[in-house]
C-alpha cells in the first residue's frame, strides 16, 4: 500500500513539474520505490529465517530422531550453505 502511495505521489509530482524538473522526479521515484521493496523484501526474509528456526527447534525437541530427520537437517545446512555464499 505504502508503494502505491508514493508512487501515485511521485506521478502527480512528475506532472507539475518542468521537464528539467520531470528528470529528477523520475529517478527520485524509483528510488523510493525501489526502496519500499528492499524493505519489505527483508521483512519477508526475516519472516522466513524466524519460522525457519521455529521449526528447527520443533524439530530438535522431538523424542525420536532417525537418521532419515539428520539427513534432512544435512539437506538444510547445505541449502543455508548455498544461500550464504549467494549472498557473499
Amino acid at each position: 500500500m505504502t508503494y502505491d502511495r508514493n508512487r501515485q505521489q511521485a506521478l502527480k509530482a512528475y506532472r507539475d513539474k518542468s521537464a528539467g524538473q520531470r528528470i529528477w522526479t523520475a529517478a527520485a521515484a524509483r528510488r523510493v520505490s525501489a526502496r519500499d521493496g528492499a524493505n519489505q523484501k527483508q521483512e519477508n526474509i526475516t519472516r522466513l529465517i524466524e519460522g525457519i528456526r521455529g521449526k528447527l527447534e520443533a524439530d530438535a525437541k522431538q523424542p525420536d530422531i532417525t537418521w532419515a530427520s539428520v539427513g534432512s537437517l544435512g539437506h538444510v545446512e547445505e541449502l543455508l550453505r548455498e544461500l550464504d555464499e549467494f549472498l557473499s
